[in-house]
């Protein structure tokens, strides 16, 4: 069976810095037939602090946020 991404984050500390991480989504080709990844950039820190989008990922795991 031929597996496909499906979904690709890339990570940045921040803006400044290239990628860190990336993380990726396979699925099986019949179960979603031939689409285009979906790809999304995530950056975790602007000016030393993180950013909202990281938080809202975190907050249920850190208690600051």
């Amino acid at each position: 069976m031929e597996m496909e991404c499906i979904r690709c984050c890339q990570i940045i500390n921040n803006p400044s810095r290239p990628v860190k991480r990336i993380m990726s989504e396979f699925g099986k080709v019949s179960d979603y037939g031939r689409l285009e990844a979906e790809n999304t950039l995530l950056t975790l820190f602007e000016s030393g602090e993180p950013t909202d989008e990281y938080k809202s990922l975190c907050k249920e795991f850190y208690l600051k946020f």
